[in-house]
């Protein structure tokens, strides 16, 4: 068994239009702890990230459902996901982008 965490996440989309220029979209998706993971190591890969201190995931706890420890590492991840948003140069990245919002 795994965990499943929900993501909601909202963005303005410009509509090219002067009148009402942007609209709100929200969205909703679902990650696995692993896909943290390859998201994690995909950004510490890229080179125009290099300077940038990407913080650690919480540590990965096997078979573990515990709904204390489960809310205490969705905490976690979502402070994880709050830097990435809150950083210009990985909140424009494709994959972030990608990771928050399909």
């Amino acid at each position: 068994m795994y965990t499943v965490y929900v993501i909601d996440t909202e963005s303005e989309i410009d509509t090219k239009d002067e009148a009402v220029p942007f609209e709100k979209k929200k969205y909703t998706t679902y990650r696995r702890f692993s896909e943290f993971q390859k998201l994690l190591c995909y950004l510490r890969d890229q080179e125009n990230l290099k300077g940038i201190l990407i913080p650690e995931l919480p540590p990965k706890a096997i078979n573990n459902l515990d709904k204390k420890i489960i809310e205490e590492r969705r905490i976690q991840l979502e402070a994880f996901l709050d830097f990435l948003v809150a950083n210009p140069e990985i909140r424009k990245n494709a994959a972030v982008r990608y990771f928050l919002l399909t």
